[in-house]
């Protein structure tokens, strides 16, 4: 499936610890609330995500204040790209699943 980006990519290395991202748009409006991680630039909230894992499995949960968890959450396999809605939140959250290594995600906001 193609998909046009509209948002910056995140990517990331995948560990034991939760890590945490913030889907927005390249567009910004100055009525908008919230700084985008301290940049000064206020940037319109993304409603869809591309989401690739690769090298090993993550789990992954969408909303605010959330801990990604083995238990409870979205797998995604390595090797695979998924596209996922976002409801009521901008707030990505992924963990490693297991004990490995070398594994990675990225984060794209897309229309």
């Amino acid at each position: 499936m193609l998909s046009k980006p509209v948002g910056p990519t995140g990517f990331y290395n995948l560990s034991a610890t939760t890590g945490t991202h913030y889907a927005v748009t390249f567009n910004s409006t100055p009525g908008l609330t919230g700084d985008y991680q301290d940049s000064g630039i206020q940037q319109l909230p993304a409603t869809k995500v591309r989401i690739a894992v690769a090298g090993q499995p993550a789990v992954i949960n969408f909303g605010n204040n959330k801990t990604a968890s083995n238990n409870s959450d979205l797998l995604q396999p390595p090797g695979t790209v998924e596209h996922y809605k976002l409801e009521s939140t901008t707030t990505v959250t992924y963990q490693l699943v297991g004990n490995g290594s070398g594994g990675y995600i990225s984060i794209t906001p897309v229309a």
